[in-house]
């Protein structure tokens, strides 16, 4: 089945370019050239886009026949201290960020790069050694051939190579979003596209004029999200913490075979209607964030992280509704491969469920958002998103992916509120994200300080709240506070 989608992905794609190439007259228009270029690496206010007008790049007078590069960076640094126990909580990271693009007729190459430097990176993931550590990571590295037409077939696009994806139309909680695995060493200290690790896949868009386009991804290589497991490490979740205080080992996470049965298919159709942006996707692949079971049948006592093959039917969509309030929302439903922890405590289910800690759930998971620029006043924005998730044939005893306690329905509210002043120059913001049904929390004040066009300096603090056996409260005695440097290049 999955053979048969990307061979009439693909077939229908080529035969496509092949059948309008003749009546193609390239030039004269406006075409938008998607590169997924992030909107803080992108210098303008405007959308993460390369414009091509007559074939030349954005600003450029020059003709198609000549080669066009673009270079940008973009430098990030943290220091922190922890603002409870005795100031224990500390961490420097540092993160360079690399761009180039080139353009050459209707090929772009696209290379987006990072070298991270983090002070609770494991030096040797085999021992519990902790210390200074850089990593770097090619997050993209992909070739892009796009053709356009004047024709119902307006535009060809065939991308091959290290990519990273962008999924949904919320902000932070995007429970479509999947497809890229994230470096969560830090938790929820990056927004999330700057966490997203890149993964080698093909991709193929087909678009028929601005109102609809189809997309079809193939990802046969499989990589796994990254978090911390020694206990001397700020994310470490409390649960691993305790089964290793119990004496279990953490094995290295088990990944899918190297075959192509194993291979990862996504598919979306975007679409426009009476003014309403939305699309629907479907996904059968292997979720990149790993659940853990217990192996102990004859007392080993070793925690297996593993990847579990999921299938997602998910849809969202975005409108300007009135006054400039800009309304979005998406969900997911997963109707298998979504795991819930058993905990051994509750031993009638633990040992219904095989007593490897786990068991398989149909999930629902949405978000539900709205944002509005010169809220009640100029300059003043505000972003408000409603999450919430339910739990088929729900049972007492489950525990979320994280080993925290979890309810058959969760509800939470995600929030954004800031203002600008001084010129631009200056800029309060408070966000952070209350659970109903948990009662954790994080809040995230900040006071931002532009040093320049292209330079700003942040204050700020995350400070979490809540029971122990909570995702967020779990780390309420790791609150810390932070000076961040951004430097755009």
């Amino acid at each position: 089945m999955k053979k048969s989608i990307l061979l009439f992905i693909l077939l229908f794609g080529l035969l496509s370019a092949s059948l309008f190439a003749e009546e193609g007259n390239i030039g004269g228009n406006e075409e938008v050239i998607e590169v997924d270029i992030p909107d803080e690496l992108n210098h303008t206010d405007g959308n993460s886009q390369l414009t091509q007008t007559d074939g030349a790049f954005p600003g450029s007078n020059q003709p198609v026949s000549e080669k066009t590069y673009d270079f940008k960076g973009k430098f990030t640094g943290w220091i922190s201290g922890g603002v409870k126990e005795n100031h224990s909580t500390y961490f420097n990271y540092d993160r360079l960020q690399l761009e180039l693009t080139e353009l050459y007729h209707e090929i772009t190459f696209y290379v987006k790069a990072n070298a991270r430097y983090n002070t609770i990176y494991l030096n040797d993931a085999d021992t519990d050694r902790r210390g200074e550590n850089v990593r770097f990571d090619l997050a993209e590295a992909y070739v892009n051939y796009e053709k356009t037409f004047d024709t119902a077939l307006s535009q060809f696009n065939l991308l091959i190579g290290q990519q990273v994806f962008k999924w949904g139309k919320a902000d932070e909680v995007r429970p479509t979003d999947i497809l890229s695995p994230q470096d969560l060493t830090l938790f929820a200290l990056e927004d999330r596209n700057d966490r997203k690790l890149g993964r080698f896949a093909l991709k193929t868009a087909i678009a028929f004029g601005s109102a609809l386009r189809f997309e079809g991804i193939w990802m046969p290589i499989h990589r796994a999200s990254e978090s911390t497991q020694d206990e001397q490490s700020l994310f470490t979740q409390k649960s691993m913490i305790e089964l290793q205080k119990n004496g279990f080992s953490v094995n290295s996470t088990q990944m899918p075979e190297k075959k192509l049965k194993e291979s990862d298919i996504a598919l979306k159709m975007y679409a426009n209607l009476l003014g309403t942006d939305f699309s629907f996707s479907f996904y059968n692949g292997y979720d990149p964030l790993p659940f853990s079971k217990l192996l102990d049948p004859m007392g080993l006592k070793k925690l297996q992280p593993f990847l579990s093959r999921v299938t997602l039917w998910g849809l969202d969509f975005e409108r300007v509704a009135f006054a400039g309030i800009v309304v979005r929302g998406e969900a997911a439903y997963f109707s298998k491969g979504m795991k819930f922890g058993v905990s051994p405590e509750n031993f009638a289910l633990y040992s219904a469920k095989g007593m490897d800690g786990v068991d398989g759930k149909r999930f629902l998971d949405a978000t539900l958002g709205l944002d509005k620029n010169d809220f009640l006043i100029a300059k003043a924005y505000l972003n408000l998103q409603y999450s919430v998730n339910h739990i088929f044939d729900y049972e007492e005893g489950l525990k979320s992916r994280y080993g925290t306690k979890t309810e058959k329905t969760n509800h939470a509210l995600i929030w954004n509120l800031s203002y600008e002043f001084g010129g631009l120059n200056y800029k309060i913001e408070f966000s952070g994200n209350y659970n109903f049904s948990q009662k954790d929390f994080m809040l995230k004040p900040a006071f931002h300080i532009k040093m320049g066009a292209e330079t700003k300096i942040i204050l700020g603090a995350y400070l979490f709240g809540g029971d122990e056996d909570t995702l967020l409260g779990q780390y309420s005695d790791k609150s810390f506070g932070y000076l961040k440097l951004e430097h755009l290049f």
